[in-house]
């Protein structure tokens, strides 16, 4: 998982979990957590992968798996509870895959013009950004950004605010309850 680049993080719709078998040969299903759309690791295509966690209450973040599910030694597939439990794994993965990327169609688009900077902003993004699409620039975290030379708070903040008006943030922002947006 190291070596790809995530490129949409969705929360899940109620219902979707992940299955796996035990050694005593019964299948658990946990309810995912949150759903990854990830680059492989050449660059040709995307898979999906999802994060679950314990079915009972969940204490605290570390409570949650931190592998990913289908990359995990007794992971069987999902499952959308109350829906055809005939369809197979790969199905319901490859369904819930479009279905991601179609909710985040603006990850595709170019951040020029897409999003709206001060010339400052721009030329800080232009030189130290070799990707061309959202969905690579949202990988960048507001730390990653201040280690641009001449590139300060008021610069992540507007890169902030902008990617907010389209339901986006840096990488690492959403975890952050005291960031200021």
């Amino acid at each position: 998982m190291s070596s790809r680049k995530i490129l949409s993080i969705v929360s899940p719709q109620e219902g979707w979990v992940a299955k796996f078998k035990q050694e005593d040969g019964t299948t658990i299903r946990n309810p995912v957590m949150v759903w990854a759309v990830v680059q492989d690791e050449k660059g040709e295509g995307n898979s999906l992968t999802s994060f679950s966690g314990p079915s009972g209450p969940v204490d605290s973040p570390g409570d949650a798996y931190i592998e990913p599910d289908n990359e995990m030694s007794n992971f069987i597939g999902w499952e959308r509870l109350g829906y055809d439990a005939a369809a197979s794994a790969a199905t319901n993965a490859e369904l819930m895959l479009s279905h991601l990327m179609a909710q985040s169609p603006i990850l595709s688009k170019p951040v020029f013009p897409t999003l709206n900077v001060t010339p400052k902003a721009r030329r800080r993004i232009e030189r130290y950004f070799k990707g061309t699409r959202l969905s690579e620039f949202v990988q960048f975290s507001a730390d990653d950004i201040l280690c641009w030379r001449n590139t300060g708070a008021r610069t992540v903040e507007e890169i902030r605010s902008e990617l907010k008006k389209l339901g986006l943030h840096l990488r690492g922002d959403q975890f952050c309850s005291d960031t200021k947006q």
